[in-house]
């Protein structure tokens, strides 16, 4: 079961209930009026690999989608595992920028 909290205007998050000894999250906020970055999406490694992620992602996008957003934008950080960026293309996101930081920045119209 997906579970949502807001903490406020700019601020929500998703947050499952556990499966098992397992659980996942991520953050949604708001970063203007069209667009919503994702943070901390998070799934046990005892439960990658069994769609959890590609669940919590589809919910985190409807969400995203229900509250006006045009946009959802994430990034992938430069130490991320080499399956991370080509996870987030096969689900539709599309890389834009890469920031000073070396994160690779995506996107996806929603």
């Amino acid at each position: 079961m997906i579970i949502e909290h807001n903490w406020g205007p700019h601020r929500e998050a998703y947050i499952t209930e556990q499966y098992g000894k397992g659980i996942i999250c991520a953050e949604i906020r708001r970063e203007d009026p069209n667009t919503c970055i994702l943070h901390d999406l998070f799934v046990t490694p005892t439960h990658q690999r069994s769609g959890y992620g590609r669940k919590l992602m589809r919910k985190a996008l409807e969400y995203a989608t229900r509250n006006g957003c045009r946009y959802a934008i994430l990034f992938v950080a430069p130490d991320a595992e080499q399956w991370v960026q080509p996870w987030y293309e096969r689900l539709g996101f599309e890389q834009y920028a890469i920031d000073d930081k070396g994160r690779r920045w995506v996107k996806k119209n929603v």
